[in-house]
């Protein structure tokens, strides 16, 4: 596949030896073992005194055309579009949750094989609901799993898989 001519951003692959604490500039001592907490909270140990802490996290999702997928995830989805980058990058919000939509030509993915997983806190049947109305291509129905979840599946115009669960 040739490079989109309207990509701004150009990736070039580059061989890397693996990081190991002598090479990574980042030497610390090993982690205690870590015991199998079954859905409890487990305390890490906290590595010095600016620590990070993460605040969210963005999947960006390849798409053929972001303006396309732009119109797809505002029409029929309902989020909003809250920035956009020429016509290879724009990032989608609903509530908490954004997404990113990157031209798959520019990124070197193939468009509609990536999937995310958006965990709410209330809603999931009027979700299902609404989307069922629009249209979504609803993947996997809703049901309860046996892991205490509620969840469905949907794909969006491209094919790529979004998963939407909320606690039981």
């Amino acid at each position: 596949m040739l490079p989109d001519p309207t990509c701004q951003v150009k990736f070039r692959r580059v061989a890397a030896p693996p990081l190991s604490p002598a090479n990574s500039g980042l030497a610390q001592p090993p982690l205690p073992e870590r015991k199998e907490t079954h859905g409890e909270t487990a305390e890490l140990p906290v590595r010095g005194v600016n620590a990070s802490k993460f605040a969210s996290v963005m999947p960006s999702l390849p798409v053929e055309e972001v303006p396309r997928a732009a119109d797809y995830y505002t029409i029929s989805l309902g989020f909003e579009v809250v920035f956009r980058s020429g016509v290879t990058f724009a990032i989608v919000r609903r509530d908490n949750v954004e997404l990113g939509l990157s031209q798959a030509a520019c990124s070197g993915a193939l468009a509609g094989t990536a999937a995310c997983y958006c965990k709410l806190s209330q809603g999931i049947d009027a979700l299902y609901a609404e989307y069922h109305t629009r249209g979504v291509s609803i993947r996997h129905e809703l049901r309860d799993e046996s892991y205490g979840m509620r969840e469905f599946m949907i794909a969006d115009a491209d094919g790529n898989r979004i998963n939407f669960g909320q606690p039981i």
